[in-house]
């Protein structure tokens, strides 16, 4: 379950879709609907569960794609989550902690639960995902007939490195990807681009857009990179920003000093939080004309 079929949740896609034409959906914007538990990488454990799980739980191998590099399942307490392990710098650690959070304190559900670990004798992160998952660059790769095995390492290379990869079917055939699901997909590229300018992320891939493969849902990966000081939103993305719809402008607007500093100050650093909320500022300001 995710951002386009949770209560609480529903309106900040289906309201972007609408600035975007994508359906009728003006109805919904005067619902205030009650937060539920976020479902976002398992479909049976809420995000929260998931955290817990991987912070404290045993961390078993199931395939190493590179040096470092390896997805996993984690178990605690007969519950088990399936995540990838990647060996990384503490301060890129830091970032994709702090990507997490911010997606929290914002309630959007595009970013997988994110903890610090060791995984035999290496520090780094790991991060959950869904029981299958596939890459936007999978998605092309399959349209293009390129013979590729699933990405498997999206989270702190440079931003055009290319990830290694998880080995193809053993049988042959061609890895399952996913097709259509519930959410809008474009409504939820809308939600990636304002979190994205929001952090300063620059190095977002294709290879960096994950999805659900039963699901079809988006999720986020690869912010290792991210929270620099640069106020300055990417050109390209303006027009997107532009666009940005009224509830996901209302979340913007509840960001603070005080509530984004005690998210990821301990991360990131004052100077980082104070140049994300004028970050902030900026998208609200290019948002501003589409929502009268």
């Amino acid at each position: 379950m995710r951002i386009c079929s949770r209560p609480g949740l529903v309106s900040a896609v289906l309201v972007a879709a609408a600035t975007l034409g994508c359906g009728t959906t003006l109805e919904l914007r005067s619902i205030a609907i009650p937060a539920e538990p976020l479902y976002l990488s398992s479909a049976t454990l809420d995000e929260n569960a998931v955290a817990e799980i991987l912070a404290g739980g045993t961390v078993t191998a199931r395939e190493t794609c590179a040096p470092g590099v390896m997805t996993v399942q984690v178990t605690l307490g007969g519950r088990s989550v399936e995540a990838v392990f990647e060996a990384a710098d503490a301060d890129v650690v830091q970032r994709e902690m702090a990507a997490y959070r911010v997606d929290r304190l914002l309630g959007l559900g595009l970013v997988p639960a994110t903890v610090a670990r060791s995984y035999e004798g290496r520090q780094g992160v790991l991060q959950a995902r869904p029981e299958r998952w596939a890459s936007e660059q999978d998605r092309q790769n399959a349209r293009d007939g390129v013979r590729a095995g699933l990405a498997c390492q999206t989270l702190t290379g440079a931003p055009q490195a290319q990830p290694a990869r998880r080995a193809p079917p053993a049988d042959g055939r061609a890895s399952q990807l996913p097709t259509s699901g519930d959410c809008d997909l474009q409504a939820q590229f809308q939600l990636s681009y304002a979190f994205d300018a929001l952090i300063d992320n620059r190095g977002r891939t294709r290879d960096r857009f994950l999805f659900d493969v039963d699901g079809g849902e988006l999720l986020l990966a690869g912010h290792g990179a991210a929270f620099g000081t640069s106020t300055r939103l990417p050109a390209p993305l303006e027009p997107a920003l532009a666009k940005t719809g009224p509830e996901m402008q209302a979340r913007l607007r509840r960001l603070d000093a005080a509530n984004v500093g005690a998210a990821i100050g301990d991360l990131v650093g004052p100077r980082a939080v104070a140049a994300l909320l004028e970050r902030r500022d900026r998208i609200l300001s290019l948002a501003a004309p589409a929502s009268r």
